[in-house]
């Protein structure tokens, strides 16, 4: 099977978010990569998450993470 890649241009054609009634959304904050970490694998119990991977693919620049997740 192939690898797709969707690519936008810039983020401003995107149609509004509306989150359910409780639910925030908020940028990377320190200490979220326990979480997503997690997160990922109990949604992905069959494709087994190497150690370091959220380091590798986003970096270690907080201030940056930040900025764009």
């Amino acid at each position: 099977m192939g690898d797709v890649m969707l690519v936008l241009d810039d983020l401003d054609t995107l149609p509004p978010v509306h989150l359910p009634q409780g639910f925030t959304l908020r940028p990377y904050q320190p200490g979220d990569e326990e979480t997503w970490t997690r997160i990922h694998a109990d949604t992905h119990a069959y494709d087994p998450m190497p150690p370091g991977l959220f380091r590798r693919e986003f970096g270690t620049d907080e201030e940056a993470l930040s900025a764009r997740q």
